[in-house]
């Protein structure tokens, strides 16, 4: 991962805050916006609290909320591979909903990368299902936060980022899957939703799809 021009943000369990993977999100966003030239190239984008970022340009102020969406055990496990034994290798398929690794201490899934241990894989269209499942609870989350306490722009956005590892879904299946729900009157719902996904950012209420290069 890329902050900025000299920065690295740590791994997992070796230092990496929050602060370093909202200013690396919103770098790579901001930085796929405005070269399909969905921003201008002047934007700003400044931090700031519920929600993350503030997006300005002349006639328009966007906030915008960053999320990120990994099986917090994956994550665990993750961590405490890095901090103390790099050599090991964490298995993402194990960490499928309702799998093995949710029900285990992170220790005990660590293996050797020669281990024969059998991965359960990723049986039809598990992949797409599981990150349209975490994105549809991340947006749920993010939703019941912003009709509760944040602040009005002009618009609202939600970029949610999927910092796994694994197969790389569908895009067009997994959009499929995420049935947005349709905004209602009483409530406050966001303008647009992008998924950021490995090299790909993804609007999910219009589909458009933008590159993202390293920043």
């Amino acid at each position: 991962m890329r902050v900025g021009s000299h920065s690295r943000v740590p791994l997992r369990g070796l230092g990496r805050t929050i602060k370093m993977r909202e200013d690396w999100i919103a770098a790579h966003t901001l930085r796929a916006l405005q070269s399909a030239s969905v921003v201008p190239r002047g934007a700003t984008l400044t931090p700031r609290e519920s929600p993350d970022r503030l997006l300005s340009y002349p006639g328009r102020n966007i906030g915008i909320e960053i999320t990120e969406v990994v099986p917090e055990a994956y994550a665990r496990a993750d961590a405490i591979r890095n901090r103390s034994s790099p050599d090991l290798i964490v298995d993402r398929s194990h960490y499928q909903p309702g799998g093995r690794g949710e029900r285990s201490e992170p220790q005990a899934m660590l293996r050797s990368p020669d281990s024969k241990d059998r991965s359960p894989g990723w049986p039809g269209h598990a992949v797409e299902q599981e990150l349209a499942g975490m994105v549809l609870g991340a947006l749920s989350s993010k939703t019941e936060k912003l009709n509760e306490h944040f602040e009005r722009f002009d618009e609202d956005w939600l970029v949610i980022y999927a910092s796994e590892p694994g197969p790389s879904p569908c895009l067009a299946r997994t959009r499929s899957l995420v049935a947005l729900p349709e905004s209602r009157s009483s409530d406050r719902e966001f303008h647009r939703v992008f998924l950021l996904l490995d090299r790909t950012l993804l609007c999910l209420r219009s589909g458009a799809t933008y590159p993202v290069s390293a920043v």
